[in-house]
């Protein structure tokens, strides 16, 4: 079932616009946590350094098993909107309703209760069936931005003991030379518009900044990067 839900969700991907939702950075490639963060960032700060008394507000937002919220009707609405076909927003439906759900503990398994509202945990699909029925929760000013993260798990290596460990200002800049290149290749990436090159053709033009905390932010210092190892 799982090979036949990649199909669904390759094709559904291929379907929808690269515009789409740009400050989803849940569940999308190259749109990650490290890219949200940047991205936040270097909006907070760029309004702070474009006028003197300037102030930022910002309201997070934590949504609970965020998958249970889906209702299908909704979201086939949403998907028709979208010019996915009737026949496939029709699947969607049918395999989100009706779904009957039991316990095991052991040899014990409880009654089974059917649902008709959520995705399935660890269903290859719910992830990009939530990102499709929030997609069109968006700003009407122009001076506010909504980001949308998922929350995830990683496991630090333990690096105590590897040997000749390079220092922390090599390893920065590595990192934001390998970042930077992604973004460059990335048209739908939100701050792709951000890499753009002299007439020359050699190197990047570099960011305004007023202050040091915005040279020091990350995109300034990506582009400086780039332009050095040119």
């Amino acid at each position: 079932m799982k090979c036949f839900e990649r199909l669904i969700r390759d094709f559904i991907t291929c379907s929808l616009p690269d515009t789409l939702d740009p400050l989803q950075f849940a569940y999308h490639p190259n749109h990650s946590t490290e890219d949200t963060i940047a991205h936040l960032h270097r909006t907070a700060l760029s309004h702070l350094d474009s006028r003197k008394g300037n102030y930022v507000k910002m309201l997070f937002v934590d949504y609970s098993s965020a998958f249970n919220t889906i209702i299908p009707s909704i979201l086939s609405t949403k998907l028709e909107i979208l010019d996915l076909s009737p026949s496939l927003c029709q699947w969607i439906s049918n395999f989100l309703m009706d779904r009957p759900q039991a316990v095991r503990v052991g040899k014990h398994v409880s009654p089974s209760l059917t649902l008709s509202t959520g995705a399935p945990q660890g269903c290859v699909l719910s992830p990009l069936l939530y990102s499709l029925y929030t997609y069109d929760c968006v700003v009407t000013s122009s001076s506010t931005d909504i980001i949308k993260l998922s929350r995830g798990w990683c496991n630090q290596p333990n690096v105590s003991s590897t040997p000749d460990l390079p220092d922390l200002e090599t390893i920065y800049s590595k990192r934001c030379w390998t970042k930077a290149r992604k973004i460059m290749k990335d048209l739908s990436h939100p701050n792709n518009g951000l890499f753009s090159l002299l007439w020359s053709g050699k190197c990047f033009r570099s960011l305004k900044a007023n202050t040091e905390k915005m040279r020091r932010s990350f995109f300034p210092q990506a582009i400086r990067t780039l332009n050095q190892n040119t």
